[in-house]
């Protein structure tokens, strides 16, 4: 078994070394050539986000970008309960940006409102925004510059700036790993609270058309697509160019969430991914087994060399993210994080398992696929 836990240990830290580099790879100045000049529309789905939606308004309304490359931004309201409507359309008419607000009827769901939103924006791409997202004044403008006509779907850096520190830590370690290997040319993984596609490419390839019934992965069923279709993917240049975004604020949360985006998987057919992932969820569970190893048996010294083989690859790849967004303080959690982590998953497992209801939204979670 030993032999093994090293085995499994050795890919781990590949992985983990490889997004490593690509991560610094990707925060140096690159220059963006293009033979046009292509535009960007916002669409943002929005239920019942009244108290979380005031800090991407305030983005909105500091970005700098020209209106030539800005066609509009899309609010798409999926059946919202609470004010948020009248929010937005107060602040819309403080406003010279050009504004839509749309409402879906029948259907419903984040996934029905980015298509409905998809359908109305004449802009070249589409940048879509989770509610609870803010970024800074230059972010809209960079990213437009990074455009060009052999992407098709772009990778936006996503990290959590509040939050359990669970969340945060797994933020910033999930951000190392899906832009590093998605800058080597091994896209595995996005996050839907920012995404770039090319408007056209997506209402052809219509990545959700048979999986509405699942409450989660407009992100990822939209990488799974465009990958086997074989259309460019690529990493927007991320060094003080990212989008920050809420976390869990509670441990009941933390899990309900886990839960929720666990729940797509089993759908998602992308080889590598899959095997990243069954990687990165064996090492993290191999983590007792060796302590295990430690504090009960002599032959101790092989079992304490894995535990602080994966605790400095942990270190560094967090390390990373935090030095790029001079998050450095939660640095001081690695090692609770470190013994914590294999928990949450082994709770978000059994949880999978067993009959409990999740809601999201005032909505139940469904991770149920049409055929």
């Amino acid at each position: 078994m030993i032999v093994v836990g090293f085995i499994i240990l050795f890919v781990y830290v590949f992985i983990l070394g490889f997004a490593c580099i690509g991560l610094i790879k990707n925060s140096r100045p690159k220059k963006f050539t293009s033979s046009k000049q292509f535009t960007l529309s916002i669409i943002v789905p929005v239920r019942n986000e009244m108290n979380r939606i005031d800090c991407l308004l305030n983005s909105l309304e500091k970005s700098k970008i020209d209106n030539k490359e800005l066609k509009e931004i899309i609010f798409v309201n999926d059946h919202s309960e609470d004010d948020t409507i009248l929010k937005i359309e107060q602040w819309k008419n403080r406003q010279s940006l050009p504004i839509k607000l749309l409402h879906l009827e029948q259907s419903f769901g984040k996934k029905k409102a980015i298509v409905y939103g998809a359908q109305h924006v004449t802009a070249d791409f589409i940048l879509t925004l989770d509610a609870d997202t803010n970024f800074n004044t230059d972010f809209l403008q960079k990213t437009s510059s990074q455009l060009n006509e052999k992407n098709k779907l772009y990778v936006v850096p996503v990290i959590e700036q509040n939050g359990l520190f669970l969340s945060r830590m797994a933020s910033h370690a999930n951000c190392t790993i899906t832009i590093g290997l998605a800058n080597f040319g091994f896209p595995i993984n996005c996050n839907g609270a920012a995404l770039i596609f090319d408007r056209i490419t997506f209402l052809h390839l219509h990545p959700f058309q048979d999986n509405y019934q699942i409450t989660s992965g407009d992100d990822l069923f939209t990488l799974n697509s465009f990958v086997k279709h074989k259309r460019g993917v690529q990493t927007i240049q991320m060094h003080q160019n990212v989008v920050l975004t809420d976390g869990a604020q509670n441990l009941v949360e933390f899990l309900s969430r886990g839960v929720r985006w666990s729940g797509k998987m089993k759908h998602i057919h992308l080889p590598v991914a899959n095997l990243f992932g069954f990687t990165i969820l064996l090492s993290n569970f191999l983590v007792y087994y060796f302590l295990g190893k430690c504090l009960f048996t002599e032959s101790y010294f092989p079992s304490l060399i894995w535990l602080l083989i994966k605790l400095f690859i942990d270190f560094i790849s967090v390390f990373s993210s935090f030095t790029l967004y001079n998050k450095k303080s939660i640095l001081k959690y690695t090692l609770p994080m470190y013994f914590m982590y294999p928990i949450y998953l082994l709770l978000v497992l059994f949880l999978n398992l067993i009959p409990i209801k999740f809601e999201w939204k005032n909505r139940p979670v469904l991770n149920l696929k049409t055929n």
